[in-house]
Order: C-alpha cells, then structure tokens, then sequence
C-alpha cells in the first residue's frame, strides 16, 4: 500500500506533515522537544520570542492532585 504524501509548506518551509508542536507545556525542554520531533512533529516551536519581554505562568503548571 502506498503511502498517502501528508506534506505541508509554510511560505518557504516544507514540511514532512502539517502537525506543529507549539511553544507551551510539551515543549518546555531539551528533551521533550527531541522526543516530538523523533516521533512525527512536523515542526517544534520550543519558544515564542517577541521584541518585549511578557510575564508568563510560574512553573509548575501542571500539579497532581
């Protein structure tokens, strides 16, 4: 069976398929951002940058309970 071709282009960036790890939780290390990206990311934003600095949410942000 042939594979169906999932590819995705963004302006000049071709992509092997259109999912997009945003910046966030997941994407919060090293490591997290190597796992997504071996295991089918198309593409990682491992963190948004801005011309000023914004006040984020304190770690942790995820607890259990």
């Amino acid at each position: 069976m042939a594979k169906a071709d999932v590819s995705a282009k963004i302006l000049n960036l071709k992509l092997a398929n259109p999912t997009i790890l945003a910046s966030g939780i997941v994407g919060i290390s090293g490591a997290a951002c190597c796992y997504v990206a071996k295991n089918g990311a198309g593409a990682i934003i491992p963190k948004s940058i801005g011309p000023v600095e914004r006040e984020g949410h304190n770690n942790p942000i995820l607890v259990e309970f």
